[in-house]
């Protein structure tokens, strides 16, 4: 797993002129940290890719992230989180960034 992380990050550094894909990256890090379980450090990358895909219009991977905002929550404060998260996420992410 930590091979994987270290791939994740050197993929971001590598995607900073694609907004794209970087929110890829940010993603399949949140990802990552979610199973290992770094569940707050997951919710601070699935955030800001979040808002990646929002202001490129990417339709589906918005969707992808509020799940994962929804799971990752869930962990955090154990089960009560997904319905008021997934609220806030359609107000917009950076909103949930600012919390």
């Amino acid at each position: 797993m930590e091979n994987a992380q270290a791939h994740a990050e050197r993929a971001k550094s590598h995607m900073v002129n694609d907004a794209y894909l970087l929110g890829r990256a940010m993603q399949l890090q949140a990802t990552l940290w979610y199973r290992q379980p770094r569940h707050e450090e997951a919710r601070s990358e699935v955030l800001p890719a979040a808002d990646v895909y929002e202001k490129l219009g990417a339709a589906y991977h918005p969707e992808g992230c509020k799940k994962l905002l929804q799971r990752i929550e869930q962990r955090i404060l154990g089960g009560s989180a997904g319905l008021q998260s997934s609220l806030e996420f359609q107000e917009g992410p950076r909103k949930l960034l600012n919390r």
